[in-house]
């Protein structure tokens, strides 16, 4: 089971791997890319809030809603995402 702590129902937070598991799956995407001769990375929901870069989508809504932003994308905070 990909997610053991989830129990059939999925929420919103964000999931952290153990050192052990993130070290393998880090392993593994290394070898790939290293074997590879081009890759691209598509990324998606989540990997901006977790860096600290606020949401620009409604909630309210199930289109995509731009709003103003005086969020200073420098200081957005790395990580493992």
């Amino acid at each position: 089971k990909a997610r053991p702590d989830v129990d059939g129902e999925i929420d919103a937070s964000e999931y952290l791997d153990s050192d052990k598991v993130l070290d393998a799956k880090l392993d593994a995407v290394v070898s790939l890319i290293r074997q590879s001769h081009q890759f691209v990375v598509y990324t998606g929901a989540g990997i901006s809030t977790s860096a600290g870069i606020g949401d620009y989508a409604s909630k309210a809504s199930n289109s995509i809603v731009m709003r103003e932003t005086s969020v200073n994308r420098l200081k957005a905070i790395p990580t493992l995402s």
